[in-house]
């Protein structure tokens, strides 16, 4: 995989995670005519969504893409507290916490990552979007979280941090490499000196073909300290 190919999954994973749950809201604030819209895209939908009473927080609804991603049955997850989700770390549980009452102060909670485990056991990355589901009349009916699985994205950013980190360490090395060729040229042009020859390379020079460097490098000492002197 590429650079470009990385980049396709991480942006591409981010921009399905914003627009689904922005037409999931704009279907169900359009009332009534866009309902059977708004219920086509909730089963369909390729994020799991879960809708939260925005009072006490207990699981509505889930989509079929729940099971799908995690295991659970609708009935393991229906009418429990998101907090008693199962196998969820206890960092996700507190990061949940803290976004839920945040939530229900009114604030506005941004998109944040969290952990969740399958009922295998798999681990999973996931980027996590709340938003209440208003009707016509402005009340809130529940609290939309949309849950999408950004794990390959997550170890292609890994990927691509660890590439950027190779060129960098690369870059290092051939600016450590072209000094030294500089340093070698100066020490060639300090031995012609002493032997009362013009120095090999221009003063100021600071490039060079380094393939090149240990060969001009040998010819030119060898020229300060002949076998047979004249």
């Amino acid at each position: 995989m590429n650079m470009v190919d990385i980049l396709e999954v991480v942006v591409g994973g981010l921009l399905i995670a914003g627009i689904v749950t922005w037409l999931l809201v704009f279907l169900y604030s359009h009332g009534i005519g866009q309902l059977k819209n708004y219920q086509r895209a909730f089963d369909l939908s390729p994020e799991m969504i879960v809708l939260l009473h925005p009072i006490n927080g207990r699981i509505m609804e889930v989509n079929g893409r729940a099971q799908e991603l995690t295991g659970y049955p609708p009935g393991d997850l229906v009418g429990r507290s998101v907090l008693e989700w199962p196998n969820l770390p206890e960092e996700s549980k507190q990061l949940t916490l803290q976004h839920l009452r945040k939530r229900t102060s009114g604030e506005r909670v941004p998109p944040y990552e969290m952990e969740i485990r399958t009922q295998a056991g798999q681990r999973l990355v996931c980027r996590v979007q709340v938003a209440p589901l208003i009707d016509r009349q402005g009340k809130v009916k529940a609290d939309m979280i949309s849950i999408f699985d950004i794990t390959d994205s997550k170890l292609a950013e890994e990927r691509l941090q660890q590439m950027l980190g190779d060129v960098e360490k690369y870059n290092r090395l051939m600016v450590g490499r072209e000094m030294r060729v500089v340093e070698l040229k100066q020490e060639v042009n300090a031995l012609l000196q002493q032997a009362g020859r013009p120095p090999a390379y221009p003063i100021g020079e600071a490039s060079g073909a380094p393939q090149l460097a240990g060969e001009a490098t040998s010819q030119h000492v060898a020229a300060c300290h002949p076998e047979n002197p004249a």
